[in-house]
């Protein structure tokens, strides 16, 4: 893994079905790692994630 000043440098975003739900976790580079709920529609046949949590938030370091 790349690392800059001891902080990782790569960032990764999974997609995984959790139940009938698509699910998305973000690892950032930052430290943080939001949690995001998918919406499907079918009419235009796309995915729109809503926030459902942030762990490790910039402001609490």
């Amino acid at each position: 893994m790349k690392t800059e000043d001891g902080k990782s440098v790569q960032m990764i975003t999974l997609y995984y079905l959790d139940g009938g739900d698509v699910k998305l976790a973000h690892y950032c580079m930052a430290g943080n790692q939001p949690a995001m709920r998918g919406t499907y529609s079918r009419e235009t046949k796309t995915l729109t994630f809503d926030l459902v949590s942030i762990s490790n938030p910039e402001e609490r370091r």
